[in-house]
């Protein structure tokens, strides 16, 4: 599945888990409301309970899910500090039933 983020575009394979192809770009923010940050870890750290503080899109730390809320499993690839390596992370798992 083809994802454009910004001027970006990149080619994220089927689920490893559950061959869905579903897979999207997230980010920290859109999965933990950063609430687990402290300002010395990421670059753009500011007060987690102040939401408008931070608007969405603005964080640099990336993941690629498999959403479940669109008939995914909910895997991830964990938290990476570009797209770039996010995209590279889920695309080098074995495919399902491989």
């Amino acid at each position: 599945m083809r994802q454009k983020v910004g001027d970006k575009e990149f080619y994220l394979l089927p689920c490893p888990f559950c061959d869905a192809d579903v897979a999207e770009f997230a980010t920290v923010w859109d999965t933990e409301n950063c609430g687990n940050f402290q300002e010395e870890v990421c670059p753009n750290y500011v007060n987690p309970f102040d939401e408008d503080d931070f608007p969405e899109g603005e964080c640099s730390i990336h993941l690629v899910v498999c959403p479940a809320n669109k008939k995914g499993c909910g895997a991830s690839t964990g938290w990476c500090i570009s797209l770039e390596q996010a995209a590279q992370k889920w695309n080098r798992r074995p495919r399902y039933g491989q």
